[in-house]
């Protein structure tokens, strides 16, 4: 056959089952730019949720849900924002390894009071698998709104498994500001 295009709507083996390849080993297979590319090779589901109001007066020590509520973008509709849930959750048919990170701003509560440990804990069907933490020896941060932290992580996720962001600091009260929190993820191909 002569080099040349070949320009087809579909593709598909002669006993409608089997393998289809396309190129061979030591070759590169290349989707041209402005394509889309669906089905089992897309890094789909995937969201990005940001906060649209700080959420203030939260108790030390004690781990708040974050309320990521304005989606920027969801593909499967599989995230829930509304109050007490804020959370992914994988469709049926999409179980695999995903790639999930989120950011937060903790602030100190008044101008009174110090900051001395900050954290963001990721979890997966209400436990945490990681967690992103910063510790100070003393109590240093007084007065402070941008105090960023963040962690990510790949999880092996089952459809019905739902993942939810939650903050919390030490030795203060504290804020969720809405600068720079988002929360994020995609499902990983292969």
């Amino acid at each position: 056959m002569a080099n040349g295009t070949l320009k087809v709507s579909n593709i598909q083996t002669s006993s409608g089952s089997g393998t289809i390849t396309i190129g061979q080993s030591g070759e590169t297979v290349t989707i041209p730019s402005g394509a889309t590319l669906t089905g089992a090779a897309a890094n789909t589901p995937s969201w990005r949720v940001t906060m649209s109001t700080a959420q203030t007066g939260n108790t030390n020590n004690v781990a708040k849900l974050v309320a990521f509520d304005t989606e920027v973008f969801d593909t499967d509709s599989a995230y829930t924002n509304t109050a007490s849930n804020y959370k992914f959750t994988v469709p049926t048919g999409e179980a695999g390894k995903y790639f999930i990170g989120a950011n937060i701003n903790i602030g100190e509560e008044g101008d009174n009071a110090d900051l001395q440990q900050k954290r963001i804990v990721i979890y997966v069907n209400g436990s945490g698998v990681a967690e992103g933490r910063d510790q100070f020896s003393s109590a240093v941060i007084q007065g402070s709104t941008n105090n960023f932290i963040n962690s990510y992580t790949v999880q092996n996720l089952s459809a019905g498994d739902y993942v939810q962001v939650y903050g919390q600091a030490y030795n203060s009260n504290f804020d969720l500001q809405t600068s720079n929190a988002e929360f994020y993820g995609f499902k990983l191909t292969g």
